[in-house]
C-alpha cells in the first residue's frame, strides 16, 4: 500500500525558512515524493510531524 502525499493543496514556499506553507516539505523533498519508497516516505512524514510541533512553539 502507498504512502499517500502530505500535500495538502496549500501550495506556497515560504522564502525565509524554504518550507511549503501548507505541507512544510521543502522543495527538494516535494520533487522526490514520487521516487521514495515507502518505508522513505514514512520516515519523512515523522519528520514532517516534527516541524509543525516546533513550527507551533
Amino acid at each position: 500500500m502507498s504512502v499517500p502525499s502530505p500535500c495538502n493543496g496549500l501550495c506556497r514556499i515560504n522564502m525565509r525558512s524554504g518550507l511549503c506553507e501548507g505541507c512544510l516539505r521543502t522543495r527538494e523533498e516535494i520533487g522526490s515524493w514520487r521516487m521514495l519508497p515507502d518505508p522513505e516516505r514514512q520516515q519523512l512524514l515523522l519528520v514532517l510531524e516534527q516541524r509543525k510541533v516546533t513550527k507551533n512553539d
